[in-house]
């Protein structure tokens, strides 16, 4: 076909199928074609063109589109398409075509260049960090493969804060960028922090005797350590930048009304969960953070305890839970006392933890059987 009446189909048919058409024509006549063909149908176009070896023609459309994006396609696949890295390169660093965060770091990653992988993140990390994009930094991190040049390159950034950037080096979350990271170090309380994400309850070894917990085996339960200090807020930051990239079991740090609550997750009576709770209160305490007036802790024992097992009577399940209440009811103002150190007071703000034995006599008026 001419290219004349190439041009004429186009006009009247831009979904014109040009596939086996294009290395037909020199430059200049695809760029006429370019020209031609609306925006919204160059996608699959540029597309064809992308499976060429037509390194002209692919600069020529991240020039023209580049800038602006005013045509649809894969930016990501046309660069990466370029045999001429410099080129690509430029076009990041330069900011001379207009790309999503995305696009950034998967051109960033195909390009396979440690030294502009290294700029990219010094150029946009704090920015990835500060839109709430940190898994591209951990992407382009991880791409690197060299735990000593990651925890250089984080280190090194003057766009994040310190704890920023233990902050990322968490959420990544791998072994040996964390045991890099604790070879520099030198604040005592990051590196006890590192070392408590590191390490793993099974391993662990107390500062003090091990005391059993007399429980039956099949009652399951979890706790709430509520707490405060100076270090308060960056204890919270870190630990959930840990816990949101761990998939075992861990516990879970959130900010309350009256400091960092950490709970754990579902214990029992066996050595892990009892070296758990050791390994999270001496790690408390080694953050200088305790327990004040406002502060409490809670325990709680799972109800599956008391669910009606075979061959039992199920009245025998329902009179558990009543002798369970009514010993509380009977017992609260014990519970109260024993719950604090010899001669403390129970915390100020009893609103969320105020008695309810009251509550439950009337439960019972009520007809709560």
């Amino acid at each position: 076909m001419k290219f004349e009446e190439l041009l004429e189909h186009i006009k009247n048919d831009p979904s014109f199928d040009l596939s086996d058409k294009i290395e037909n024509y020199n430059n200049d006549q695809i760029k006429q074609l370019i020209a031609e063909i609306p925006k919204h149908y160059m996608k699959s176009f540029i597309n064809q063109i992308v499976l060429t070896n037509n390194e002209e023609i692919k600069k020529y459309l991240i020039e023209r589109y580049g800038p602006d994006r005013s045509a649809v396609f894969d930016m990501t696949k046309l660069m990466l398409g370029i045999q001429d890295k410099s080129f690509v390169k430029q076009q990041i660093i330069e900011k001379k075509v207009k790309l999503t965060i995305k696009e950034i770091t998967n051109i960033t990653i195909g390009l396979n260049d440690t030294d502009f992988t290294r700029k990219i993140l010094n150029e946009y990390m704090g920015e990835f960090e500060l839109q709430g994009f940190a898994k591209y930094n951990m992407q382009l991190i991880r791409s690197l493969n060299n735990p000593e040049i990651a925890v250089e390159c984080i280190k090194s950034n003057d766009s994040l804060s310190d704890i920023d950037k233990v902050g990322l080096l968490l959420k990544i979350n791998e072994e040996e960028l964390i045991k890099k990271w604790l070879e520099i170090e030198q604040d005592e309380k990051i590196r006890r922090l590192l070392e408590h994400c590191l390490g793993k309850d099974e391993e662990y070894v107390p500062k003090s005797e091990i005391l059993e917990i007399s429980i039956p085996d099949e009652l399951n339960y979890g706790i709430e350590i509520e707490c405060g200090g100076q270090l308060e807020q960056n204890v919270r930051k870190l630990m959930e930048a840990n816990n949101k990239y761990k998939k075992e079991d861990i516990w879970n740090v959130k900010l309350d009304g009256s400091g960092v609550e950490f709970s754990s997750p579902i214990l029992n009576t066996s050595h892990k969960s009892i070296l758990s709770i050791y390994r999270t209160c001496e790690f408390l305490q080694d953050m200088d953070l305790r327990s004040n007036e406002k502060d409490g802790g809670h325990i709680h024992f799972g109800a599956d305890y008391f669910e009606h097992k075979a061959g039992e009577p199920y009245f025998e399940t329902e009179n558990a839970y009543y002798n369970l209440i009514e010993i509380f009811a009977n017992c609260e103002k014990l519970f109260f006392a024993i719950s604090n150190a010899q001669g403390q007071i129970p915390r100020k703000d009893m609103e969320a933890d105020k008695p309810i034995s009251r509550s439950m006599a009337n439960w019972f008026k009520a007809g709560f059987r």
